[in-house]
């Protein structure tokens, strides 16, 4: 993405999805700022999600427009997905 990496994971303790940028794929990750895109919180609002997981980067993001689907499973039966636009990668 325009001509850097992102990586984005679930973050368990907290429980948050986060997100690194860095140059190269092969760039220490020790030295590279993880950023909080998405926090466990009940109520949900803004980026307030109850027990996110994913944090799966839509194809086509750019630094500019990005976007990453964030699942939620309520119990064995009730899932859904989530698109959301994140506006402080960097």
């Amino acid at each position: 993405m325009d001509g850097k990496y992102v990586l984005t994971w679930l973050n368990m303790n907290p429980v948050s999805i986060r997100a690194m940028v860095f140059p190269l794929p092969t760039a220490d990750l020790t030295r590279t700022l993880e950023q909080t895109m998405i926090v466990h919180a009940d109520p949900e609002a803004a980026n307030f999600v109850r027990s996110p997981y994913g944090g799966f980067v839509v194809p086509g993001s750019t630094f500019g427009n990005f976007h990453i689907i964030v699942s939620q499973w309520y119990d064995p039966k009730n899932y859904r997905i989530m698109q959301y636009k994140v506006n402080m990668l960097s």
